[in-house]
Order: structure tokens, then sequence, then C-alpha cells
């Protein structure tokens, strides 16, 4: 959202800058020329398809660490479920083992 209001502002003030006072303000004829629409159309045509290109690469180098970082938490989720496993199997063993001891009452 915030780079299409930053995209519609620079928009707004490149248009500005385009267009001269003389070309404002000429009464006998209020509509620019043809090529002159033309040409501003094609140079913020440009400007936008830069900056929407931009933004393209950049949600796909992002969209590229969502998914390493997401397979990589897959992988660590994992890893803790199989340690937890090992856990509880150490602490049954342990367990039975001290129910084993001599003079333990049963």
């Amino acid at each position: 959202m915030l780079g299409l209001q930053v995209t519609q502002r620079v928009t707004r003030e490149y248009l500005h800058g385009m267009i001269k006072p003389e070309q404002q303000t000429d009464s006998s004829d209020a509509e620019m020329s043809g090529e002159h629409l033309g040409t501003l159309l094609r140079q913020v045509s440009k400007t936008s398809i830069g900056e929407i290109e931009s933004l393209i690469v950049e949600l796909k180098t992002l969209h590229k660490k969502l998914q390493t970082d997401g397979d990589r938490i897959q992988r660590d989720i994992a890893e803790h479920a199989e340690l937890s496993q090992q856990v509880m199997q150490l602490t049954k063993i342990i367990s039975d083992s001290v129910k084993k001891l001599p003079g333990r009452a049963a």
C-alpha cells in the first residue's frame, strides 16, 4: 500500500514538473498536443513499470526467504520432537533402573 502511495506521489510530482507553466495557462488551446501527451505517458509509464518491477523482485526475494525459513522451522520442529521422544525413553529407562536398585521397597 505504501509503495502505491509513493508511486502516485512521484507520478504527480513528475507530471507537475513535465508540464511547463506556459502549457498550463495557454488559453488558446487548453489541451496538450497528442505528441506531448504520448511522450509524457511513456515517461510516466516507464517510471511506474520500473517501480513495479522493483517491487516484484523484492516480493520474490521475500517469498524465497519465507520458504527457506519455513523449511528450517519444520526441520527444527521435527528434530525437537525426535529429541523429546528420546528424552522420554531415557527417562523411562532411568526410572525402571532406579526401581530395581537394591534396598528399594517395591
